[in-house]
């Protein structure tokens, strides 16, 4: 990330949603990272370089419980499912954009 000279706040996020508990400039944008990146692990949204499904760590845990967000199995399906229902609707509006039915 620093190669491709991206904010410095980037540069941390790319580094370290893996490892949240090494950011220290923005660690709350890091959890959002690595939820973001174990939803679309489950989802096989893109690919992360291997087909593992992360655990979210403790920082992480507790950034989103802070937030009233359940981390339980569960609630993971329910955010999975929402965020296939909101690629649906930016793939049709994507298509009606261009034309395609």
């Amino acid at each position: 990330a620093e190669r491709w000279n991206l904010p410095k706040q980037l540069v941390e996020v790319i580094g370290c949603h893996h490892e949240p508990h090494k950011a220290h400039k923005n660690p709350e944008l890091v959890a959002l990272i690595q939820f973001s990146d174990l939803l679309c692990r489950r989802a096989k949204i893109g690919y992360g370089g291997d087909n593992k499904i992360p655990a979210l760590s403790e920082e992480t845990r507790t950034f989103l419980e802070s937030r009233n967000y359940s981390t339980e199995e569960a609630d993971l399906e329910i955010y999975q499912t929402k965020l296939l229902s909101e690629i649906e609707k930016a793939n049709a509006f994507i298509n009606m954009i261009k034309g395609n039915t």
